[in-house]
């Protein structure tokens, strides 16, 4: 008994009655070890609340700075294949002896085409515009 102090407090005639009931459900054999049992809990409660907010932050902080850095790598691969595409496309064009304005036009006549689909192609394809 010489970690327990004797305290006096004022309690509603219900939580007083669900006491009672309660304390049997649980097993314990006193009020003051329901109350004990009851403050515990409760302390327990707070200080998974304040753990689950700082968890959660840490949490979102990290998964942001992931996203992040998958978001540099990816740019930087979209970057890469973009040259690797458009040298390409100057190859033939140059290959195919195609003028460089007809060239802006398929660039053109190819974004309009591309904004109108969303860049979602579905099959079957129609175009009702011809390159």
């Amino acid at each position: 008994m010489s970690n327990k102090h004797h305290i006096s407090f004022w309690i509603k005639d219900s939580n007083l009655k669900e006491t009672e009931i309660n304390m049997k459900a649980i097993g314990c054999k006193s009020r003051s070890d329901y109350i004990d049992t009851a403050v515990e809990f409760y302390n327990g409660y707070l200080h998974n609340k304040h753990n689950e907010e700082y968890v959660n932050k840490n949490v979102v902080n990290t998964v942001q700075g992931m996203l992040d850095s998958f978001e540099r790598r990816m740019a930087r691969q979209l970057f890469k294949q973009s040259v690797e595409i458009s040298k390409i496309f100057w190859l033939m064009v140059k290959e195919m002896d195609v003028n460089p304005e007809d060239a802006d036009t398929l660039h053109a006549s190819c974004t309009d085409e591309v904004k109108k689909i969303n860049g979602a192609i579905q099959f079957p394809y129609n175009t009702k515009d011809d390159i």
